[in-house]
């Protein structure tokens, strides 16, 4: 899921997040197909006990996808807020940019997800009866015939619409992320920093326990994250002790953000204090605010996310979320079939070898030749109708401008 961030002021170590955060939905997903006991916590999915252990693990939030969403919409509620705070074009001109920026890597994808369907090549139904017992994988690509046509609607009118996806099931996220990315937009037509902030917590009540929730929470960390800096940064002893809060906030960030949704009989003694009336989504909600702000804070996260590793990540990050799932449902589910001979477990960990070099060989190549395209394209769209739009506005007599003056962009 892609978030924009402005053209200067840029923050890597925010781009590096993106990409780990990119990763655990693709390990989520490759989990679900592979192991799936790991994460259903469905006995009769097993082919070893120890696979309902693995799923309870403190790491586990490296395979937790729901986790990883909630990180990507705190993103975009925050970067997109630096975007508006520098930008100069009006929000139409935003809104297009935005849809263009999701809506052209969405349709490429897409167009790979319907041709690898149209030519017989996915092999996840196969792969799940005979041998990973994965119902998740078993559920894609089936009862309908591919079609050219649906599969364009799908990808530029239907995801942002009704939140469904036949070709790419990840779409799923990209009707939060407009209308949540919209809601950043109107909140920046104020121009009080204060009317912004009370808007944005209005936002967070009003869309408690949905995701939207956390495009308010992104938003109101770059609000207020500014005046907390230079309250803290006042002495060395200071900046030592933000150090080590933001080091335990990460901390319980990751540890919210690997609970289980296991039944209580497998749920793990250091999650068992643990109130159940607030649902699994609500933890990974929490973990994931916590972690977003002990990077916003944490100097040694931000030399680690912002490294060369890192900016590799984000930079794939888009296309890697949108194009690992068809890569699952035929790469791996091939993998799996013909590697059956070995054991189960090495079958599956070749697989997953193959999978993830698959699955970046042809992030690579998509982020050259489309992630880089649509960001620049939607830019040029951005202040074609920005300048459209003021065009329009100046015409009307609602906008004037000094003689000889040009309109910035």
């Amino acid at each position: 899921m892609q978030i924009e961030p402005s053209q200067s002021g840029r923050k890597p170590y925010l781009d590096g997040l993106r990409g780990i955060a990119a990763c655990m939905v693709f390990f989520d997903h490759l989990t679900l197909a592979l192991a799936p006991a790991a994460i259903s916590f469905e006995r009769s999915q097993t082919h070893d006990l120890a696979e309902l252990r693995i799923g309870t693990l403190p790491i586990a939030w490296l395979w937790n996808g729901s986790f990883a969403v909630c990180i990507f919409f705190i993103l975009s509620g925050y970067v997109l807020s630096e975007f508006c705070a520098r930008t100069r074009i009006g929000l139409t001109a935003q809104m297009v940019r935005r849809y263009v920026r999701l809506a052209l890597p969405m349709l490429l994808t897409s167009t790979l997800a319907f041709a690898l369907m149209a030519l017989g090549l996915y092999k996840n139904l196969d792969a799940s009866t005979l041998l990973t017992k994965s119902d998740w994988l078993a559920m894609w690509y089936r009862a309908f015939e591919p079609d050219l046509f649906g599969m364009a609607k799908e990808s530029l009118v239907d995801a942002f619409v009704s939140g469904r996806s036949s070709y790419n099931p990840n779409l799923w996220t990209m009707q939060i992320e407009l209308i949540g990315s919209s809601a950043v937009f109107f909140t920046f037509l104020f121009k009080s920093s204060l009317k912004r902030l009370l808007l944005a917590i209005v936002l967070l009540i009003v869309g408690a326990r949905s995701y939207y929730s956390l495009f308010a929470i992104g938003m109101i960390y770059f609000q207020t994250e500014g005046p907390l800096m230079a309250l803290f940064e006042s002495g060395r002893r200071n900046k030592r002790m933000i150090q080590w809060i933001a080091s335990a906030l990460l901390l319980a960030g990751l540890y919210f953000g690997a609970y289980p949704n296991a039944p209580p009989d497998l749920q793990p003694a250091w999650y068992s204090f643990l109130p159940r009336t607030i649902p699994v989504t609500g933890w990974h909600m929490i973990g994931a605010s916590l972690a977003v702000y002990a990077v916003l804070f944490s100097a040694a996260a931000q030399r680690l996310l912002g490294g060369p590793f890192g900016r590799y990540l984000g930079r794939l990050s888009f296309v890697l979320y949108l194009v690992h799932f068809p890569v699952i449902c035929s790469v791996t589910s091939w993998c799996v079939l013909v590697l059956s001979g070995l054991s189960y477990g090495l079958d599956a960990l070749l697989s997953s070898i193959l999978s993830i070099t698959a699955t970046f060989a042809i992030s690579t190549l998509l982020y050259r030749y489309v992630d880089v395209f649509s960001t620049r394209f939607s830019q040029q769209i951005g202040f074609w109708v920005d300048d459209r739009v003021a065009g329009i506005r100046l015409n009307r007599g609602f906008e004037k401008l000094p003689a000889g003056a040009k309109r910035p962009v």
